[in-house]
């Protein structure tokens, strides 16, 4: 028992300190992209090598501590791993052959080059479409043409901060480039949401650790684009899901057709429901108040103070309520209400994984369930770390430090010539 105590420690600590120390990006640092504008993962993560295409062919990536590259025939761009999603041009490097003495750059990455392959796709139950008082996600202009040009992400499995995985989601993706308006408007289609003409785009995501592309993808409306010379800033609402049944082309885009995936019509216990909620806004204060507390106790005073500057969950659901014009108090909304509750919940005690496993539910109340669910697990699990004696903790965080620093010289970097 002792042993399973220590394990449990050692692996729960790792999620926070990797996190933290990482400062919780959104999209994976270990990744690169295919000639063919696919993001992807590396094979630096487990150390394992990841074949996908016969077909070998030797490029060169920026370090992992660096930028994402997603390559264009005329112009490379590459993903920034900061809070938004930058995405900038640079002039392309020379791709040197794949002697490992050749005098290459020990910082620069090596990997086979790889292609798009769906996974299994998953059973989804046919609902009802334009339900009132539900989150109608699927768009009618979708049964006219149900194709949609998507901008491939790779998320950080251990990452717990807002990301795009996420129904009400809403931050700036950055382009840069010479021919940057062309390559946007090529993943953009429009569309009527509420009965206004809007522009959308789609935003797929690939497994960090295999490199596949998932079956669960989102669009989100464009609120904003801000040119300034080569620059494009482009704030984006996350609207909803889909389900990529194919992939059409992969140039200047990804382009790909889609399916709908939405919740089932109504609720079976309304008032247990809302109870829930009010459960998940309490938990989900104290997680976080814990976690800022662990951090101080660790003389992390960076990280707590991080943690003590988030958004609270309640002015979170207030925010994404308005923003898709949601009247909580209107019983007749009151399964929008609970969809954008869980959805809002998300952020920072649910894990990607999770997140993917909420978003692929079909039944509103389950998902509510599910979120509480997981945040009650992470609630006990702070509890018991917190009581933890100080130099221990020092102790696992030193393992954790070593770990990271380890992940780091992965074995993809070719070795210095000697």
């Amino acid at each position: 028992m002792k042993n399973h105590t220590v394990f449990f420690f050692f692996f729960f600590l790792v999620h926070i300190f990797y996190i933290f120390h990482i400062e919780g990006i959104y999209i994976n640092k270990n990744s690169l992209t295919n000639d063919k504008n696919i993001l992807i993962c590396d094979n630096t993560i487990n150390g394992k090598s990841i074949k996908i295409n016969k077909k070998k062919k030797t490029t060169d990536i920026l370090p992992s501590h660096m930028e994402h590259r997603i390559k264009n025939k005329s112009k490379t761009f590459f993903i920034d791993g900061g809070k938004n999603m930058h995405v900038f041009s640079k002039k392309k490097r020379n791709v040197h052959n794949s002697n490992v003495n050749d005098g290459r750059n020990s910082n620069v990455l090596y990997a086979e080059n790889y292609k798009i392959n769906l996974t299994e796709k998953p059973l989804i139950e046919d609902v009802p479409r334009n339900v009132k008082g539900r989150l109608n996600e699927w768009i009618n202009e979708f049964d006219e043409n149900n194709t949609l040009g998507f901008f491939p992400i790779l998320l950080e499995e251990m990452s717990n901060e807002p990301s795009p995985l996420q129904v009400g989601f809403e931050d700036y993706m950055q382009f840069n480039g010479e021919h940057v308006e062309e390559i946007f408007k090529n993943m953009t289609r429009e569309v009527v949401i509420n009965g206004e003409k809007k522009k959308i785009f789609g935003m797929c995501f690939f497994n960090h650790k295999t490199g596949v592309l998932a079956p669960l993808a989102i669009y989100a409306e464009i609120k904003d684009v801000t040119k300034v010379g080569n620059n494009l800033a482009v704030k984006g609402l996350v609207r909803g899901r889909v389900i990529i049944d194919e992939i059409i082309s992969q140039e200047p885009c990804i382009l790909g057709k889609i399916s709908p995936i939405e919740d089932k019509k109504g609720l079976v216990e309304p008032e247990e429901s809302l109870k829930i909620i009010d459960e998940i806004i309490r938990i989900h204060t104290q997680c976080s108040n814990m976690e800022s507390q662990l951090m101080e106790q660790l003389d992390q005073s960076f990280a707590s103070m991080n943690i003590k500057l988030r958004n609270d969950l309640k002015e979170s659901i207030d925010a994404k309520l308005e923003k898709f014009q949601i009247d909580p108090s209107d019983v007749e909304q009151r399964q929008a209400f609970i969809q954008m509750a869980s959805f809002a919940a998300f952020d920072f005690h649910l894990m990607i994984v999770d997140r993917y496993d909420a978003l692929m539910l079909q039944n509103s109340e389950d998902r509510l369930r599910f979120v509480r669910d997981k945040i009650r697990q992470k609630q006990k699990q702070l509890a018991i770390i917190k009581n933890t004696p100080k130099d221990k903790l020092h102790e696992i965080l030193q393992q954790v430090q070593n770990l990271k620093n380890q992940n780091m010289q992965s074995p993809n970097y070719p070795k210095n010539a000697s």
